[in-house]
């Protein structure tokens, strides 16, 4: 259109509304896995929010809610042991006896740098038994040019549940050395639920406090190698569980982790690590402020009883992995990885006023898992898609301490089991689009 000098014209312009083309900004280099569908899909800018919670967004994955404080993940259909969830390369496994602390629920969002879905078929190369896997990655220990100190510190508040959060961070480090110190933490009040009308206000019982602290130190004795050394301390206290019959007293996490890497850009081989871990769990639950810590006339019994139970899961382990490259289409890995995780947990039942006790059992007696696995991954890229195979063999053994009669009756006595598995995966992607 052309307008002539002291001419008018009407321009009439639309708007048309388009769909909103998201895309995720990867912060982190992630190391292939045996599976096809693998997305970064949190990075270290988080909310508030549970670290299991902020995966409400992603494809294919669903959280249960286990308590006030607690999610647990479901991958596209694989919830429990199905999903290995490994948090920088190290295991551990629930205290509570109804998983009421998945293996996430004690990294702070703060402290994750990235959190990989690996959705299928099988993540053969992150643990046994791995149909799905959820790998997070905690931040790294910086590396400058010259020596150098850094550091963050963050706060938050929420008006409903009285949400108090609080995050720092303190790191330095050059070329050959770094180290980094972090801790966090948060006090939860009740929440009031939503409401219409004049409908009164509900209160849903929603008290926590939670604690953390970790430490890195890195060294780097050549260019291509490094050795990390890290400890951690999740501390969660007086957990509220509406609707069920104990509360959560405490939940406690310690946890050690040694690593060595070494990588290299000159020949086929790009990579080669070593991990040795240890974390050990504590859970304790009591009918602090249930029904059955108060006298109740009509019931059986009708006195005040003081239930406690306490648990232990206990877990150490180790990892290898080789990374080789032939050429820059093919890729392979192969590794190893074993651990074994003791589990024990005991209620007892008393009579308050006096603290008599009334009974005590065994949840789990002494349980004891060894697994030892090996896996072997081969990868080919081309220009418009890729194809991978994997490999797995695990040994797998269980034992338990002295079973209870009722188990021995209607079980049997055998306690210990020994197993063999074989698994073997194949998964490919083709763009159709060719763009």
């Amino acid at each position: 259109m052309t307008v002539k000098l002291r001419g008018q014209a009407i321009i009439t312009v639309e708007l048309h509304l388009q769909a909103l083309d998201e895309r995720l900004l990867v912060e982190a280099s992630v190391v292939p896995v045996a599976a096809i569908a693998a997305e970064v899909v949190v990075s270290d800018r988080q909310t508030d929010a549970g670290l299991v919670e902020s995966l409400r967004g992603a494809p294919h994955v669903h959280v249960l809610r286990r308590g006030g404080t607690k999610f647990e993940p479901v991958v596209q259909g694989l919830r429990e042991t199905q999903v290995a969830m490994v948090v920088d390369d190290t295991r551990t496994f629930a205290a509570g006896p109804a998983r009421m602390d998945s293996e996430l629920s004690h990294i702070a969002p703060g402290n994750v740098h990235s959190v990989e879905v690996v959705t299928g078929p099988y993540a053969l190369t992150e643990g046994a038994g791995a149909m799905g896997a959820i790998v997070v990655r905690t931040a790294e220990v910086p590396s400058q040019s010259a020596w150098r100190f850094g550091g963050r510190l963050g706060t938050g508040w929420r008006s409903n549940g009285t949400g108090r959060m609080g995050q720092a961070r303190i790191d330095a480090g050059n070329p050959a050395f770094g180290f980094s110190l972090r801790a966090s933490g948060d006090l939860l009040d009740d929440y009031r639920a939503g409401r219409s009308g004049d409908a009164p206000v509900i209160h849903v019982p929603g008290d926590a406090a939670t604690h953390q602290f970790g430490a890195k130190a890195r060294f780097r004795p050549a260019t291509d190698h490094e050795i990390l050394v890290s400890g951690f301390y999740d501390e969660q206290t007086g957990v509220d569980y509406p609707g069920r019959l104990l509360t959560a007293e405490h939940f406690l996490l310690r946890g050690w982790r040694a690593s060595y890497r070494m990588a290299t850009r000159d020949g086929p081989l790009t990579a080669l690590k070593l991990v040795t871990f240890l974390n050990k769990k504590s859970h304790r639950m009591s009918n602090r402020g249930k029904p059955t810590a108060m006298d109740m006339p009509g019931r059986r019994p009708p006195f005040a009883l003081d239930v406690s139970l306490p648990t232990e899961s206990d877990t150490v382990g180790g990892a290898g992995r080789v990374e080789l490259s032939p050429s820059a289409s093919w890729s392979i890995q192969a590794g190893f990885d074993a651990f074994l995780l003791e589990q024990d947990a005991h209620r007892f039942v008393a009579r308050s006023r006096d603290r008599m006790l009334l009974f005590s059992d065994a949840v789990w007696v002494g349980t004891a898992l060894r697994t030892v696995g090996t896996y072997l991954s081969l990868g080919r890229t081309f220009d418009r898609g890729e194809v991978r195979a994997a490999f797995r063999l695990d040994s797998v053994s269980a034992a338990a301490g002295r079973a209870s009669d009722f188990f021995v009756e209607h079980s049997g006595s055998e306690l210990e089991s020994k197993e063999t598995n074989a698994n073997f995966s194949v998964a490919g992607r083709y763009d159709l689009g060719g763009g």
